[in-house]
């Protein structure tokens, strides 16, 4: 029997070349927001006490913050390519993000890739103000606003070997959970601090060549 595989990847500064809640938060947020994202941490919370925090100081319209996503960010050019390999070998790609799905969908329409299953923080304009809600959450644990970890252990069930490809503090719980790991920046660094297996990897590019060319 053929193995079934199925794919989880990350989507901030993983699929997007930069991290775009970061952008967000740079250009809009409080000038200490990395320090009270920290602090928040270091507390044992995560991001569903964060980010409403960090959105807080945002006042524009809808389209205001449509047309600054479009203009500072790009998907990684090689991951179009990623899903059409993916396709060809009927491997279920999903796309998992503790970021805001708004930013997602704008990205992905642009790309042609809105058929792709993702789930992610629902952000929504009321009036000038931006209104977060954490469809996704895991209220036992209660730290990431979207629970990776719970959708990869469901995936699982059906008897799938999980590829996980990520980056980021949010990816920590699922990954552990995932039969490959490639990792990056400080997902990289956890895996080597606990003596985890991973693969490194770049960008989409490195992700076709090691999954598409060189794995049998």
């Amino acid at each position: 029997m053929t193995e079934k595989i199925a794919i989880i990847s990350d989507f901030d500064n993983t699929i997007s070349i930069y991290d775009v809640c970061v952008g967000i938060f740079d250009a809009f947020s409080w000038p200490n927001w990395r320090e009270l994202e920290e602090e928040t941490y270091m507390c044992g919370k995560g991001s569903q006490t964060i980010l409403p925090v960090l959105l807080a100081p945002l006042e524009m319209t809808a389209k205001e913050f449509s047309d600054f996503i479009l203009s500072q960010f790009e998907i990684d050019p090689y991951f179009s390519e990623f899903v059409e390999n993916c396709q060809g070998r009927n491997w279920p790609l999903f796309v998992l993000s503790d970021g805001f799905d708004l930013y997602i969908k704008l990205l992905f329409a642009r790309a042609g890739l809105l058929h792709l299953n993702f789930r992610a923080n629902h952000l929504q304009w009321v009036g000038n103000k931006p209104f977060l809600e954490f469809p996704f959450a895991n209220h036992a644990c209660g730290r990431c606003g979207n629970c990776k970890r719970s959708y990869l252990e469901k995936i699982k069930r059906f008897g799938y070997k999980v590829i996980y490809i990520g980056d980021g503090i949010t990816d920590f719980c699922a990954a552990q959970k995932a039969d490959v790991i490639f990792a990056k920046d400080a997902l990289l660094s956890f895996c080597e601090d606990r003596g985890i297996a991973y693969r490194p990897f770049d960008n989409f590019a490195d992700l076709n060549r090691a999954l598409f060319q060189n794995m049998r």
